[in-house]
């Protein structure tokens, strides 16, 4: 058995799509500046998304020098990714009015049997009907800040 990764639970969007359609509107695009020095660990940024072509907020997690690589975390979305150092950017400040919308979770004591993409699209699966699901009973959580 494997221990269940974390994963990224997005809080209520609040302003969330008004604030990547600004970053991604043509006008902020063209103003976006390459970082002049490598970013640290730890730095809010604006990170190009691979599979939309999209501009989101990220915070630096680590960094490689040999290929130029950064692992970031959209911090709306709670996904963790490697994205090229080229395809990170200088975070305006009007970006960051809005409180991170997203939190990295995981679940205690869960595991899975192997790492198989199936048994994974199981799990989420019922993960989502449980969290849709109203019920009667409360959900008691421990909640870690790390």
């Amino acid at each position: 058995m494997e221990q269940i990764p974390d994963f990224g639970v997005v809080l209520p969007p609040a302003t969330l799509e008004s604030l990547v359609r600004d970053m991604n509107s043509p006008a902020a695009r063209i103003t976006y500046k390459p970082l002049k020095l490598t970013p640290a660990p730890g730095e809010m940024v604006a990170a190009l998304y691979p599979l939309d072509d999209n501009w989101y907020r990220a915070r630096v997690l680590s960094l490689t020098r040999p290929d130029q690589s950064v692992e970031v975390m959209y911090v709306d979305y709670g996904t963790v990714l490697w994205v090229k150092e080229d395809q990170i950017r200088h975070l305006e400040a009007a970006y960051t009015f809005l409180p991170m919308q997203a939190v990295r979770c995981v679940l205690a004591g869960v595991t899975c049997p192997s790492h198989d993409s199936q048994h994974w699209a199981a799990a989420k699966r019922v993960l989502g009907e449980l969290t849709r699901t109203s019920c009667s009973t409360p959900i008691i959580m421990l909640v870690h800040l790390y």
